[in-house]
């Protein structure tokens, strides 16, 4: 961009532009990931979440099945605090849902 500046100072500097500024959008492509799991035993639900959120999915749902085990609230409140930090840690401040679907397969 071409322009002129008129002032400096301590506090900045005054610049006049030639032309009119344009945006330049960004030529990235938006996604909306939605992750789903079946349930996990031990801490394997904790570190997919974990990188679930690290990769940046929107939605985050275990899927419950007809032999999957129960999930417990004290588990659900544990999942949105590991979404939370993962969140903390390395993305931009914004909305991660955790939700629960009920699935049956066929056997």
């Amino acid at each position: 961009m071409e322009g002129c500046i008129q002032s400096i100072d301590r506090t900045g500097v005054d610049f006049v532009a030639f032309e009119d500024p344009k945006l330049v959008l960004p030529q990235s492509t938006q996604w909306h990931v939605f992750a789903s799991f079946g349930t996990l035993k031990g801490g394997r639900a904790d570190w997919l979440v974990e990188k679930f959120t690290e990769l940046g999915a929107n939605s985050v749902t275990p899927l419950l099945t007809e032999r999957s085990p129960s999930i417990s609230e004290n588990c659900v409140d544990r999942l949105q605090r590991v979404i939370l930090a993962a969140a903390k840690q390395c993305c931009p401040v914004k909305a991660i849902f955790c939700g629960f679907s009920r699935s049956y397969s066929c056997y």
